[in-house]
């Protein structure tokens, strides 16, 4: 059985001015952790006896799990499996529905006459098209999520041949994103993949030319500018946001990156709300931005705006913007305001590094990785001035080990060594070369020595129990310090040459700090 366990045409009436009571907000409520504890007590309960037809379960049954709840997998993936999709460009292209329309009792929809816009500027759109502007939210979700809890139980191979199926079709759906015939749409689509990293590793082509066909039109502000009626021309903080998020997790072009944050900033009197053109702050529009600048910019203040954004919460403890989008909202927004109860250096974001691009001995990034960082520490004026601990390991008397028990076997002490620094908290690891190792503590942490020191001790036992304890020891030599983010770099060719001269006097491994670098 496949089991999740803990952590892991529509007939539209115009929209109207006010949500009915079902999806009224909660009046006063503005305490982000009560906020997060109510949004995520309502995913499980939805999760409990899901329409397994809406475009958004595949996502809740992903969330709910993440929230502690044991959920079955079985008996969607059934569903699934006794559907058959239609053509590759109809409206039946999966076997997960793509518009509420064919799952009309799904809980957290509410009555689709009584949906609203969140940017009433489009409200004139959507009371024209509601099925196209509903899919601008469900297809993303539903492609993303379906393909998601489809890569969560891969080891099973009916589930393999259902994701074979649908990979070619999600495939077309985001190659359609990169005309850039509409910013919002485009980019959301953008966000909503690079947040789901392992469906974005069959999708990262097309993620890539989304981003890199809306990243060179960025306006004198920095920010994205609308491309059609009624944003025509104006700038879109929401886009703007999601493009950088994606630019991010992707690691391309991390100096418009720093111009949209820029922007971002400028876009605000109070640092706490945020709207699209000239329209009125929206929460939907502030929880994109503030999410973003609450894990790049360690100078943001995160709170005030997750205060706004948890006002917009509904009675039923639920965040939507439209309405049939609210499981993958909720869920989105609940870990948006639980990340504003910790500090920065736990919100940081290191960028995505694809199983290709690790080294296969330690499976460890590789060098170009710690490039690819310290661009983005420099690139960001709150990253570039955070400091960060870096630490520089060889390993002393591994060439003995090596030359005596052969390549086998020092390959197995590499990957050893890489195991025990990659599970320590709040770093990345990264192999420098041949038996020396990097690690880049997240902007803003602390206690990268006492962490270290912890490995020190407990490696010779674990080296013991792995390799002999009558074999000659392979010690971890460690030079500690502490440098700005726009400073890495140069501080890690230090830490090269002072490894370097204690090579030279032969000393036994040490372990020394050396400040600042």
């Amino acid at each position: 059985m496949a089991t999740v366990s803990p952590g892991g045409g529509l007939a539209l009436c115009s929209p109207r001015s006010r949500p009915s009571s079902h999806l009224a907000h909660t009046a006063g409520v503005t305490d982000p952790s009560r906020a997060a504890a109510r949004a995520e007590a309502a995913l499980v309960d939805l999760a409990r006896a899901p329409d397994r037809r809406a475009p958004a379960t595949a996502h809740l049954l992903l969330a709910a799990a993440r929230r502690g709840a044991d959920v079955e997998l079985d008996a969607q993936l059934a569903f699934w499996e006794g559907r058959a999709p239609g053509s590759r460009g109809g409206d039946a292209r999966y076997r997960w529905e793509l518009r509420h329309e064919r799952a009309p009792d799904a809980g957290w929809c509410g009555p689709a006459s009584e949906w609203t816009t969140w940017r009433p500027g489009d409200a004139d759109y959507f009371a024209r098209e509601p099925a196209r502007f509903e899919e601008r939210l469900t297809v993303p979700i539903a492609v993303v999520g379906g393909l998601a809890l489809l890569e969560r139980c891969a080891d099973d191979e009916r589930t393999r041949a259902l994701l074979a199926e649908a990979l070619p079709v999600a495939r077309r759906d985001f190659a359609q994103r990169a005309q850039m015939a509409h910013a919002w749409a485009d980019l959301f689509a953008l966000h909503v993949l690079v947040r789901a990293p392992r469906v974005l590793e069959h999708l990262e082509p097309f993620a890539i030319a989304i981003a890199s066909c809306w990243a060179p039109e960025l306006a004198a502000d920095g920010l994205v500018q609308g491309v059609r009626f009624p944003f025509h021309g104006q700038p879109l903080p929401s886009a703007s946001a999601m493009l950088a998020g994606g630019l991010l997790a992707l690691g391309i072009d991390v100096p418009q990156v720093a111009r949209l944050a820029a922007g971002l900033l400028e876009r605000t009197s109070d640092g706490a709300r945020w709207a699209d053109g000239a329209e009125a702050p929206d929460f939907f529009t502030t929880f994109l931005v503030a999410e973003l600048l609450a894990r790049v910019d360690p100078a943001f203040d995160p709170l005030p705006a997750a205060r706004f954004v948890a006002a917009a919460q509904g009675e039923d403890g639920l965040f939507r913007a439209l309405g049939p989008e609210a499981p993958w909202l909720t869920d989105s927004v609940a870990r948006f305001l639980r990340a504003t109860e910790r500090p920065f250096a736990e919100r940081f974001e290191w960028p995505h590094l694809p199983d290709a691009n690790r080294d296969h001995k330690t499976k460890l990034p590789f060098y170009a990785y710690f490039v690819r960082l310290a661009e983005l520490l420099g690139a960001l004026p709150g990253l570039a001035a955070a400091d960060c601990e870096l630490a520089f390991l060889d390993l002393c008397g591994f060439r003995a080990f090596n030359n005596r028990f052969g390549q086998e076997r020092g390959d197995a002490v590499l990957a050893a060594v890489a195991g025990e620094l990659d599970a320590i908290e709040g770093v990345v690891a990264v192999r420098d070369g041949g038996d020396e190792f990097l690690l880049v503590g997240a902007p803003t942490g602390e206690g990268l020595g006492e962490r270290l020191r912890a490995f020190r001790a407990r490696w010779p036992e674990v080296f013991a129990a792995r390799f002999g304890a009558d074999v000659p020891p392979v010690r971890a030599r460690v030079l500690l310090g502490v440098a700005e983010g726009g400073r890495v770099r140069a501080a890690r060719e230090r830490l090269g040459r002072e490894v370097g001269a204690l090579k030279q006097l032969d000393e036994e491994a040490p372990l020394r700090e050396l400040g600042r670098l």
